[in-house]
């Protein structure tokens, strides 16, 4: 709670800083601005959260308004400590030089731009330090899974950033500014901030080439939604810079063509994500001490967090533990287990020693939230749907109305009782019954989820699978073979 309520503050400082660069760039009504950064749907949704998404925003901020003060040390620093919230924050040094090149004003460029870069380079080692001195350089490795589908890539970096209403006030920006340009009434700025659209522009790029290299996240995009909005307010009359920000600063909140606004989305989302944990959580309580559990980064301060409410002692877990430390727990005799969508990773850190090893899996796949354009709620395998059979074979949970008359857990979904061919003396081997035959729940693409009967321990004995397709909007296809 506390880091929350820290985000919230530093947030808000963010907020005033970028007022302020509004101002010195002449970019009116600056007010107007700072609400279209602010309520702008993945900056809103973010700024109270844990995550460090607007504590690098901030520090970005502060390092662009004392380059516009004409202080470099002090950019460099802001930008270092930036980088120490997010590395990827020393991409700015790029920006940040070409703003001190464009500057018409007589002062000595490659003193400033050295300035810059020492400073930002010496904070920012000084921030990773301890880290250094424990790991060395390979805190630097990251763990990068599957390249995701393009379907979830676009959403997240468009909808998933400024919301379908947000996305709308830029394309209207973007046609106003044409119209203005063909008309010959495109308006300007002073000529001391011409450097405004070519530095905002090499943000935008800079951060859409990150993104696109690692598409997990909407919030990796954050850095580069003031830039954005500077754009606006150099290349649109005040009409038309108005209307973006209203837009963008109503966007969280309205919605078009779609049953849920961004914040109603994300909080049905968050919902989602602490069941499907809680369950995990709850397994791995069952395997007790002297264990060791992969992770993944994601889930571990969560899957940490929630075992403290549990009863007994729980596990050891571990986000992406290099093979040193996976031997030092195997030599004090402690067994491996690992979340599903970690098996990859082990296989390639452990090599010959993961057959050796055969970790026992805690299956993740018990459960699977779904926040797809057709659905949203969790789809169920028989473990996990046993306790809320009502009406038949119904893993495929609808969970947009919890805590309402109109809910009933049982009986919200897709309705599959059994499959038998109608002949009463083949009865007994032919039917099919999902529910209670054991069955294998994973996610097989961006929108698509397997339901996997094996022959061994079917009443059915052969194979069976049911394919859910939730690509499409407000449809379901399920295929059965």
């Amino acid at each position: 709670m506390a880091l929350n309520l820290g985000t919230l503050v530093v947030s808000t400082i963010g907020f005033y800083l970028f007022g302020l660069i509004l101002r010195r760039l002449k970019v009116e009504p600056a007010w107007l601005g700072v609400l279209a950064l602010a309520f702008t749907p993945v900056v809103y949704i973010n700024g109270v959260s844990a995550m460090d998404y607007l504590w690098g925003l901030t520090l970005i901020l502060s390092g662009f308004y004392s380059l516009l003060r004409s202080n470099s040390i002090a950019a460099g620093a802001f930008l270092g400590l930036a980088a120490g919230c997010r590395l990827t924050s020393v991409t700015m040094l790029l920006p940040f030089s070409l703003w001190i090149l464009l500057q018409p004003r007589p002062i000595n460029r490659p003193k400033e731009i050295a300035l810059l870069l020492i400073s930002t380079i010496a904070v920012t080692i000084l921030c990773f330090l301890p880290v250094i001195q424990i790991y060395g350089l390979d805190f630097l490795r990251v763990s990068i899974g599957d390249y995701p589908e393009w379907a979830g890539v676009l959403r997240r970096g468009t909808t998933g950033v400024w919301g379908r209403l947000g996305l709308t006030g830029l394309a209207i920006g973007i046609v106003w500014a044409g119209a203005a340009w063909v008309r010959g009434n495109s308006p300007t700025r002073e000529s001391r901030n011409l450097a405004v659209l070519p530095v905002s522009l090499i943000v935008v790029l800079l951060y859409g080439t990150l993104y696109l290299a690692m598409p997990h996240e909407s919030g990796y995009l954050i850095p580069a939604i003031p830039f954005v909005i500077l754009l606006f307010g150099k290349i649109l009359p005040k009409e038309g810079f108005r209307t973006v920000c209203i837009l963008l600063a109503l966007s969280p909140f309205f919605y078009i063509d779609v049953k849920y606004s961004p914040i109603e989305r994300h909080h049905h989302r968050r919902v989602e994500q602490m069941d499907y944990a809680s369950e995990m959580v709850d397994r791995a309580m069952a395997i007790g001490p002297d264990n060791v559990v992969v992770t993944g980064g994601n889930w571990r301060p969560v899957m940490e967090s929630l075992s403290m409410d549990r009863e007994g002692e729980a596990p050891v877990f571990l986000s992406t533990p290099d093979l040193e430390t996976l031997d030092g727990f195997l030599g004090q005799g402690f067994s491996i287990y690992y979340l599903t969508e970690m098996g990859d990773f082990l296989k390639n850190t452990m090599g010959e020693r993961f057959s050796k090893v055969s970790p026992i899996e805690i299956s993740s796949e018990r459960m699977q939230p779904i926040d797809s354009p057709s659905f949203r709620g969790v789809l169920l395998d028989n473990t996990a749907n046993r306790n809320r059979q009502g009406a038949g074979f119904n893993p495929l949970v609808w969970k947009p109305f919890p805590h309402s008359n109109l809910y009933r857990n049982d009986s919200v979904g897709i309705n599959f009782e059994h499959i038998f061919n109608g002949a009463k003396a083949q009865h007994d081997l032919s039917m099919f019954t999902p529910r209670k035959d054991p069955c294998e729940l994973k996610k097989i693409g961006e929108d698509y989820f397997e339901l996997a009967w094996p022959s061994e321990g079917s009443s059915w004995e052969m194979e069976a699978r049911m394919v859910y397709d939730l690509s499409k909007e407000n449809q379901v296809d399920l295929i059965f073979e």
